[in-house]
């Protein structure tokens, strides 16, 4: 069985080559040829899984070259490699749109990989611009021309099959993220970083400001709090919160940058909690990022961060025990003392973590996209060969 996996990044520090990565490992595993393609970049086949190539594609309006000539030099490579399945993610709406026409030019079937609402979620951020009509068009027919889509929650592929119709809900599989298995350490480290977030902060949709505010608010009870951020990047949204931040909580964050992924684990278990902000527009309801799996896999009781009602991260929280869903800043801060205070707590929703850890695999994810939709996509097509 060969598959090949279009991927806008496989680079092992960013969140879509972790997820591309992971099933390059996984799949190979159960007993996929897998063979990636992605754009050009000087680490995308750095300890790769599986055999990388890059060549140029519309990832980015400044690609806009490879719009027309990418394609036609996609489905040619993919008429060479000859793959009984594509599997091309998303976002972003211009690379997914480019790999799904290029699979459909070479007469292979593809997998629409959705990791986030790209459009929906870029809408509720900025606003509308008239560049997100052309991209919902993209996506419409990245979906639509799929012979199955993934979606990384059930919510997401909910609203997805609500906002294009053309996409039939028995098309539509939950494949969600998770985590590497991080082996415990025989003499786990103490905990010692007070409050920890992983990932990157570039623009309000990351809540920044709600979580220095809360932050600010648990200083005033416990001064000596330490803040980490691991991703930390200098750019004019980081700029902007660190000028507007007080001189105690400026005073009072340890920044770091990015890390290899095999490093974020050296500081979640040593971690006491671990925020998870997440935007409260509408469509944010649907996304759980990955920074929660993490966690989960070093036994760190989350805080989340998210809005009222019904969303993906009140129900990986709350309906795992594996932390505190809260709304506001006031009752982030709230929470996060709480694990501060009280060791007994921390404990007792570690174990909680520890058990539920097995479930929150990337291992699992692989398995489900195997058994669920690619197996039976094969199978469907080779009923169709026959007939």
């Amino acid at each position: 069985m060969k598959l090949v996996l279009c991927w806008p990044n496989f680079e092992p520090t960013n969140a879509a080559g972790v997820r591309g990565r992971s099933f390059a490992m996984h799949l190979g595993a159960l007993g996929w040829d897998v063979h990636a393609i992605t754009m050009p970049d000087a680490r995308a086949a750095d300890a790769a899984p599986c055999p990388v190539e890059t060549m140029p594609l519309f990832l980015h309006p400044r690609h806009w070259p490879a719009a027309f000539g990418g394609t036609g030099r996609l489905a040619r490579r993919l008429k060479e490699l000859r793959p009984d399945v594509v599997v091309a993610s998303s976002p972003p709406s211009t690379f997914a749109w480019q790999a799904g026409r290029a699979a459909a030019r070479a007469g292979v079937p593809y997998v629409a990989d959705v990791r986030d609402l790209f459009t929906a979620g870029m809408r509720a951020v900025f606003g509308d611009k008239p560049r997100y009509v052309v991209a919902e068009g993209l996506e419409s027919r990245f979906y639509r021309d799929a012979a199955a889509v993934c979606t990384a929650t059930g919510l997401m592929g909910e609203k997805l099959a609500r906002d294009f119709p053309e996409v039939e809900a028995g098309r539509v599989h939950t494949v969600p993220n998770g985590a590497d298995p991080v082996d415990r350490p025989r003499m786990p480290p103490p905990r010692d970083l007070d409050v920890l977030f992983v990932g990157e902060m570039f623009d309000r949709g990351r809540r920044g400001e709600e979580l220095l505010d809360a932050y600010a608010r648990v200083l005033k009870h416990r001064p000596q709090t330490r803040f980490t951020f691991v991703g930390w990047e200098k750019n004019p949204y980081t700029d902007s919160l660190l000028a507007s931040a007080s001189k105690e909580v400026r005073a009072a964050l340890d920044l770091h940058g990015r890390v290899a992924r095999a490093e974020v684990a050296r500081f979640s278990w040593r971690a006491r909690c671990g925020v998870v902000p997440v935007h409260p527009a509408d469509v944010f309801r649907t996304m759980l990022p990955a920074k929660a799996y993490e966690y989960v896999q070093s036994e760190v009781p989350i805080v989340g961060l998210g809005p009222p009602g019904d969303s993906e991260l009140r129900r990986f929280v709350e309906g795992n025990d594996l932390g505190a869903f809260t709304t506001t800043p006031e009752a982030m801060a709230e929470a996060i003392l709480g694990f501060l205070t009280s060791e007994r707590e921390r404990m007792r929703v570690g174990d909680n973590a520890r058990r539920a850890a097995p479930t929150f695999t990337r291992a699992r994810a692989a398995e489900r996209l195997h058994k669920d939709v690619l197996v039976p996509l094969l199978e469907r097509g080779g009923e169709a060969r026959r007939a």
